[in-house]
């Protein structure tokens, strides 16, 4: 991450370098520190995409306790708008219904992923994660 910032130091105006700080933030647990980074990765961009949204949205989640709150929603759902299968924002999504105890709804997102064809999901990881929800219904 130190070289990350020594570059936006450089070039405080990138975009990608936020996005790629917040990333190594959230990855680490410092949430305030990625919601900072990615605020500043989305005003930068000249064009928003799903995954900073989507990133936004889980940075957000995890800050109000995974809650889907009014602002975790709409960035998920303007995410879904721009990439209907995109792979963060349904898997957050998934999880979610998961953690609620909604096994049906987690399971239909998780399909939804699947069907996206993305040859780099883990799709394993998603069938292991359908098959323990279907366990559970």
């Amino acid at each position: 991450m130190q070289e990350i910032q020594d570059q936006l130091r450089e070039d405080p105006n990138n975009a990608a370098l936020w996005f790629q700080l917040g990333q190594g933030y959230l990855v680490e647990g410092e949430l305030d520190g990625a919601l900072i980074c990615f605020d500043y990765a989305i005003q930068l961009s000249d064009v928003v995409s799903a995954t900073q949204l989507a990133a936004k949205a889980t940075t957000l989640y995890y800050l109000h306790q995974q809650s889907m709150t009014e602002e975790v929603t709409l960035l998920l759902e303007q995410a879904l708008q721009l990439e209907p299968h995109n792979e963060a924002a349904l898997s957050l999504i998934a999880n979610d219904h998961f953690l609620s105890f909604r096994f049906q709804e987690a399971i239909d997102t998780w399909v939804l992923l699947l069907d996206s064809n993305d040859p780099n999901l883990d799709r394993v990881q998603i069938i292991n994660s359908i098959n323990k929800a279907k366990e559970l219904l």
